[in-house]
Order: C-alpha cells, then structure tokens, then sequence
C-alpha cells in the first residue's frame, strides 16, 4: 500500500465504520486476506471483536492455500509422469506470483488447464484419486461438454475441489486460446518446495482481463490481480502487441476494459495511449462506468440459467459482427449448466437438439431483458453534466 493510501486507510479507521458489512464485502470480493493483511499495523484502531475474526480468517486461509499447495503440486506431478502437461490457472499460484504470498490470495478450488485432447485421461486420473464430477451428464454428454464448454469441476469428499479446463471460455466467446498456443510462452516458477508452469505475463494480462470481463469484473480481487501484474511487469510488457494480438482475436475491448478500470480505480500503470483507446471506445467506456456499481451488488453466477444480465455485458464487448452473431445463437441454443444437459437423453448424435428446445424456455425472459439493456446503455451513455 502507497503512503497516499495508507493515510487514507487511517483517516477512515477513525469515521464510523460498519464492520458487518465491511467483512462480507470482504468475504463477497474475495479480498478479506488482503484486507487483514494491510489493517494488522493498525489493529489498534479495529474494534477487538473484529480484529480477531479477521485474523483467524486470514489464519484459515493461509492454511487453505497451503492445502490446495501441496494438491496441486501433488496433482501435476501425477498428470506429468503420465505425459499429460498441466498448467495452473488463478488459484494459489497467481497469489504467489503476483503477490510474493500465496496467503493473500483467496481461492476455494484448483484450475488447471490441459490440452483438448488429454481432458479424458486427466479426468480419469482425478477419478482415480477420487474426485467425482459435479455433474452427472447424459450419454455423449461429455463430448458435447469438451467440444462446448470451456471446463469441468470434479469434487473429492474431504472438501477438495479441482476445476478441469481444457479452453478458458465457453462457445460465445470462443477465445481461441489453448495450451498448445501458448505452450511457447511457459516460464516456470518456484512453488512450495518444487515447481509449476506458469503463462507468460502477456498471455496472463489477456486471459485475466478476457476472465475478468466475461464476469462483468463481479470480484475486485480480479481487479486486483490486473493491477499487480501492472505494478510488476508494465515495464516490460510490449502494449502494441497487446493490444494488436487482443484485436486479432476478438477481445480487444475485453483488455482495454481491464486495463482501463484497474488504472482508475487502482491506479495500476497504463501507457496513456491504451488508455486513450479506451476512453475514445463507446462500449468500453459505457461499461466502465457501469462496474463499480455492480461491486455493491450481490454476486452474480453468469452461468446459471443464463444470467441476461451478463449476457448483454458480454455482447456490448463484442466488437466483430460475427462474434456478436456467435454469441447470440450459443446463447440462444446451448443449455447455461452442465446438469440441465440430462433433460432430454436423446443420444450422442442427437444431442444438439437440445438447442431447439432451449429457445421455448427463454422467450419469456427476452423482453424484459431487452428493455433492462436498452434503459442501461441509455444510462451510462448519457454524457454528463458539470
């Protein structure tokens, strides 16, 4: 924390603060390690009760990451000798990179991305070290799930939790980005007490910015996390290249909104030409503008039952018609959770046809949604008034 911000933070400790509040805040944005992690110099101005849970919070999640530490390093090694390349994805190992500490990172589950063609044996793999799916699917539908859909979550009885992921979004996105991609671009990092494969700092600013839009940025932590990767490689990174690759594959907009809301809202170091692209993008400023206020809302699961709140963010960050065009129809056609998929068991082959029952359930939802978008776009694109 800056000296600016640090004083800030005390002027604040000294007004009446609704601690309740403040801690499911916290706990909403996944921020509570971070919070006791800059308030424990001044624990003598947090009110004892709260001082304490705040601390045993922070205790219990340095204990949580030191578990999922040790299974994920368990887990790559077991993938590794069975010549399955695993890369992890957020969780322990992005605290660890970007912020020196993995216990300053709240996670509740490990991702790691495999290639396409290895998701059957790595999910064999995690069945034989007893995780089991969430979902139980229908005949051919785990096909259908590889070829759709962008991960798999699988659960063990002691509470572990890991999320398979073979591409980083579903069809209405369609990031072309995959292991075999950007493979080239690995570096390795140090990790409790051996090693893992990490992304490149381009390729991670892309995926983090690409992940953190197409949730409407619903958790600052992943704000946060833009902003260190700022702080600690801007330097280095070459913005061109950025911004010219994110074009190339259609998320462009997506990258100028993280990098846009982290410089604004937590002073992250962004070359004034990016930032200019941005602010001179409708879209993207209209959205920006609409972000903070969603941090004081309730959380929000995209993915089920199609949130029509999500899905008109996500379609005002499309900039190529045809991107638009793919984003309609895989919405309009393709079941939001994986467990729906069991409503019609009509067959490997015939698994699509649940696209032409889909459509029936939304219709009544497609009204109030489209009047909810045009009042909101109409609301943030309103210049104002000094």
């Amino acid at each position: 924390m800056e000296p600016g911000y640090r004083e800030r933070a005390r002027a604040l400790l000294r007004s009446e603060l609704d601690w309740p509040g403040l801690t499911v805040l916290a706990d909403r944005h996944k921020l509570l390690p971070l919070l006791w992690w800059h308030l424990r110099r001044e624990s003598a101005a947090v009110p004892e009760a709260n001082a304490v849970a705040l601390q045993r919070s922070f205790s219990r999640n340095a204990a949580r990451m030191l578990q999922l530490s040790g299974e994920l390093l368990a887990l790559t090694r077991l993938l590794g000798d069975r010549g399955i390349p695993a890369v992890p994805y957020k969780g322990p190992v992005l605290g660890a990179y970007l912020y020196d500490n993995l216990a300053l990172r709240q996670a509740g589950d490990l991702d790691l991305l495999v290639r396409r063609g290895d998701v059957g044996r790595a999910r064999a793999l995690l069945l034989e070290r007893g995780y089991r799916p969430r979902h139980a699917l229908a005949r051919g539908g785990k096909e259908f799930m590889v070829r759709s859909r962008y991960s798999e979550v699988l659960d063990r009885d002691d509470g572990s939790t890991v999320e398979l992921h073979w591409a980083f979004t579903n069809g209405d996105i369609a990031l072309p980005l995959d292991l075999d991609v950007l493979a080239p671009n690995l570096r390795t990092l140090p990790f409790g007490g051996g090693s893992v494969a990490i992304f490149g700092d381009e390729d991670l600013l892309l995926i983090l910015c690409v992940h953190g839009s197409k949730h409407r940025w619903d958790r600052l932590e992943w704000l946060c996390g833009v902003a260190e990767l700022l702080r600690r490689r801007t330097a280095e990174l070459d913005w061109d290249a950025v911004v010219s690759r994110a074009a190339s594959l259609g998320v462009r907009r997506m990258v100028l909104l993280g990098a846009l809301l982290a410089h604004d809202l937590l002073d992250a170091p962004v070359p004034g030409q990016v930032l200019e692209l941005a602010r001179a993008d409708g879209p993207v400023s209209s959205l920006a503008a609409e972000v903070p206020e969603l941090f004081l809302t309730d959380a929000v699961d995209a993915e089920a039952g199609g949130n029509l709140a999500t899905d008109s963010f996500r379609l005002r960050l499309r900039e190529r018609p045809r991107d638009r065009l793919r984003f309609i129809w895989y919405r309009i056609t393709t079941p939001s959770r994986p467990e729906s998929w069991r409503a019609l068991p009509i067959g490997k082959y015939a698994l699509p046809l649940h696209g032409f029952v889909r459509p029936f359930g939304l219709a009544p939802k497609l009204i109030p949604a489209l009047r909810g978008y045009v009042l909101r776009v109409r609301r943030f694109s309103r210049p104002s008034r000094s």
